[in-house]
């Protein structure tokens, strides 16, 4: 029983150090494209792999009312993946964000946390060596967490990628190659209103 604990937490923080050395490897080619800004935008959401969506049974909210939000994937082709660094951001001035939980029939998160700054930090790490299966185009649940509206107005919440910030930038890896899988991300838009 020791042994095995002991077995998962150096797996686990195996699994981490690879995610962050291909993180600090990994560094995007430029190269020199002479198309429309179109072209570009449409190159560049043919290479995502997966489709990272923001979610939440209401879009239109209630300023002081709760509300989940959860973060799924839906994989472009058939894949398995050993975990993934989540970084949701939010308007800290706006939303209130809390109750940081991992979707039915996954394991605990390694790590989740509430900045100050506005982001949902939450780590989802599979010790299965066969990792987490994702069937091309089927949605699949990953975190789920509660915001509560505190301000008026019209509000985006999305995750954080390397174009955002680089410290704070959601990766997946995918599982035996230990690749770091390119995503686009469906953006949650918010009304709040007052009572």
């Amino acid at each position: 029983m020791k042994n095995k604990k002991i077995f998962l937490i150096l797996l686990v923080i195996i699994v981490i150090a690879v995610v962050v050395e291909i993180v600090i490897l990994i560094k995007p080619k430029k190269k020199e494209i002479v198309v429309e800004e179109v072209a570009v935008e449409k190159v560049v959401e043919e290479q995502a792999e997966m489709i990272f969506k923001i979610k939440s049974d209401a879009t239109k909210m209630l300023v002081g009312q709760p509300y989940f939000i959860t973060v799924s994937v839906i994989a472009k082709r058939d894949m398995a993946i050993d975990g993934a660094d989540m970084f949701v951001k939010f308007d800290p001035v706006a939303f209130k964000a809390s109750d940081i939980k991992q979707s039915i029939g996954l394991p605990n998160l390694v790590y989740k946390k509430v900045k100050d700054t506005g982001l949902v930090a939450a780590g989802l790490y599979i010790t299965e060596k066969a990792g987490l299966a994702l069937m091309a185009n089927e949605e699949k649940d990953l975190i789920t967490f509660q915001i509560e509206p505190k301000e008026k107005g019209k509000y985006v919440i999305s995750l954080n990628t390397k174009q955002d910030d680089i410290q704070y930038s959601t990766t997946v890896a995918e599982t035996q190659t230990a690749k770091v899988i390119p995503f686009s991300v469906e953006k949650l838009n918010i009304s709040v209103a007052t009572k």
